[in-house]
């Protein structure tokens, strides 16, 4: 039996089910609220679970930036994973780079992503069962370069996927991590369909350049849905069904990217409140009551939503 990492242990590929791949529960974590925190992840994905959702991907790796709180956060992911009976996988990687990360070599980068998948995270047994890397702009920075190759070359020893914050850069984000040795099947690119990182290309041109990688093997998270300050729902279905078209179903995920804050009143907020009133509804069941349906409207298939959300995460996280 083949298996992946949890945050509560080993589980089968047959046991991922209906995967949202690009999550966040403690990217803005507040300690000072605890019990509001769990009490919002643990009744939303309750929620979720009993809808459909079996497992979430918790793409938040360590974050140390001046004025933000959260990052990954093991002990709590295990207790809302455990209370809610969602399956939970977390991240090795970066996203904010250290003082310390800028000074290390590729290398040590490298073995420090690799013992959290092989070995456990912070001194604990859980391991990591994706990498997560940031790219900022068009172009790497010199430290997420390193950072780049360093997650390519833990993938070649581990098998496992990487996943990228990919609002701008996919071609400078793809070549850099094929070229230190990623098998792009197993590369997906979150944000693509955001329309300040298409560098002024049309729809039809965004759709046409996204091709470009996908017959290179790269994959796409689409996670826009009820997020139309950053793109609407026609273009980015539009997207979608060209890729789908083309024959690129495979290449294809759909996720929330859901982010919330408690704010200094204990109220929490989702990230849109101020300037999209349908953030307001955002939450993990948000897939099931307005995300599938959206989809079912805009023409793709029980059959397509299911390779989506079941079949694709499946082989994505299949080791290789």
């Amino acid at each position: 039996m083949v298996s992946i990492n949890s945050v509560l242990g080993p589980i089968s590929l047959d046991d991922l089910g209906v995967t949202l791949i690009h999550e966040h529960i403690v990217a803005s974590y507040n300690s000072n609220y605890k019990a509001i925190e769990l009490n919002y992840a643990i009744s939303t994905l309750k929620k979720a679970r009993i809808m459909g959702l079996n497992s979430l991907v918790e793409v938040t790796p360590r974050i140390v930036h001046v004025g933000r709180k959260g990052g990954r956060n093991i002990p709590v992911l295990q207790e809302v994973s455990r209370k809610s009976g969602v399956n939970i996988l977390c991240c090795t990687g970066y996203y904010d780079p250290t003082p310390e990360v800028k000074k290390m070599t590729v290398e040590e980068i490298t073995e420090i992503m690799v013992r959290e998948i092989e070995e456990g995270i912070n001194g604990t047994d859980v391991r990591a069962a994706i990498i997560k890397v940031k790219g900022n702009d068009f172009v790497l920075s010199k430290v997420e370069k390193k950072i780049f190759e360093a997650a390519a070359k833990a993938q070649i020893r581990t098998g496992v996927p990487i996943q990228t914050h990919c609002i701008k850069g996919l071609k400078t984000q793809f070549e850099t991590l094929t070229s230190a040795g990623a098998n792009p099947n197993h590369c997906a690119f979150a944000h693509v369909s955001t329309t300040w990182g298409w560098e002024g290309r049309s729809v039809s041109q965004q759709a046409d350049f996204l091709l470009d990688f996908a017959r290179r093997g790269a994959c796409f998270v689409f996670d826009n849905l009820g997020w139309e300050q950053y793109v609407s729902h026609e273009d980015q279905f539009y997207l979608i069904r060209r890729l789908v078209d083309a024959g690129f179903a495979d290449k294809v995920f759909i996720s929330l990217d859901l982010n919330w804050r408690v704010k200094d009143n204990g109220v929490i907020e989702r990230e849109g409140d101020s300037v999209n009133p349908e953030s307001r509804k955002r939450d993990f069941p948000y897939l099931f009551t307005h995300g599938i349906p959206l989809l079912e409207e805009a023409g793709f298939s029980e059959k397509l939503i299911h390779k989506f959300l079941v079949e694709n995460p499946k082989e994505y996280f299949t080791p290789f």
